[in-house]
């Protein structure tokens, strides 16, 4: 039996699910559930999975001692407590691999930081297997890539308004440009990489590519990128979509400009265009001493981005 605990937003959501189904494909697991607990009193993001062709149990509908996941949840508050210290104390930018074993030979598959670890020997011969944490790297499914992708697409039938939109995305060269600007991220000073510049230069890119290009704007806040982006060439706004909807119309773009965004991330991924051009930031953090290699997949296209000061 697999147990994922779900947290974070909708990209989060698919990094942790696209984990636990390579592991239940891996280990020939018949369940896996999915506790989303933590979103009762978690109110910045909702719930998404579930719109999506993703194959899972409610945890909460299962009969399972309170005893027994009570101290599971003990094992991730002590996890999530020592990667803080270690973070913001100590002043080192993951627990690292010796961490991540420990806690796999136990069942337990934690990880929070940024780095895959190799996961194909440990853990899996556990009768119970709990997953907390981010696994933000394509190497953890690589293998069931296929399977995960059509899993990972949405079910939810379009609305009307998608449908004009998803026209023009169709007939046209279209470049999804995800641009992430809520006050969560630009005023964070581990995640603030990309500025307005590197959305113009890399516009500029895939227009001396293609010079048919069209830009597609998908943002979290479009009033404040209409007030403070001045685009060098004509765009269209994505508005008046939630999470979901605006996650399938940027998968249906051809090309892509993304952030350091899961969301970005899963936007270009899911694309079924085998020639896509995915321009993205050189770095996913602005700590020099934070190695996240592990999280860009072949296609992508590193652009230089300024890094502001790191500020300990």
């Amino acid at each position: 039996m697999i147990i994922l605990r779900s947290i974070g937003g909708l990209g989060n959501q698919m990094f942790q699910y696209a984990f636990a189904r390579a592991i239940q494909l891996e280990s020939e697991d018949k369940d896996l559930y999915i506790d989303t607990s933590s979103y009762k009193k978690y109110k910045v993001r909702e719930y998404d999975l579930d719109k999506l062709n993703v194959r899972y149990t409610d945890f909460q509908s299962i009969k399972f001692s309170n005893l027994n996941y009570n101290l599971v949840r003990l094992t991730q508050k002590f996890y999530r407590v020592s990667h803080k210290i270690v973070r913001t104390i100590l002043k080192k930018p993951c627990l690292g691999e010796n961490s991540y074993n420990f806690f796999c030979n136990l069942g337990f598959l934690y990880n929070f930081d940024f780095c895959y670890y190799d996961t194909s020997t440990k853990g899996l011969t556990k009768k119970n297997k709990y997953i907390y944490g981010y696994f933000q790297s394509e190497k953890y499914f690589e293998k069931y890539k296929e399977i995960i992708c059509s899993e990972l697409k949405v079910k939810v039938p379009l609305t009307e308004k998608e449908k004009e939109i998803l026209k023009l995305i169709n007939n046209t060269d279209s470049v999804g440009v995800s641009i992430r600007v809520g006050d969560d991220y630009v005023k964070d000073p581990l995640t603030y990489v990309c500025t307005p510049n590197y959305f113009y230069e890399c516009m500029d890119k895939l227009k001396k590519i293609n010079k048919d290009s069209s830009f597609f704007i998908f943002t979290d806040d479009v009033s404040k990128v209409k007030k403070n982006y001045d685009f060098p060439y004509d765009v269209v706004y994505i508005e008046g979509f939630n999470a979901i909807e605006s996650l399938r119309l940027l998968y249906s773009c051809k090309d892509f400009i993304i952030s350091n965004s899961s969301f970005s991330w899963w936007g270009s991924y899911l694309s079924d265009n085998q020639s896509k051009i995915v321009m993205a930031p050189s770095s996913f953090s602005t700590n020099p001493n934070l190695n996240d290699n592990d999280i860009f997949y072949k296609q992508m296209v590193k652009n230089n981005v300024k890094i502001a000061e790191y500020k300990k």
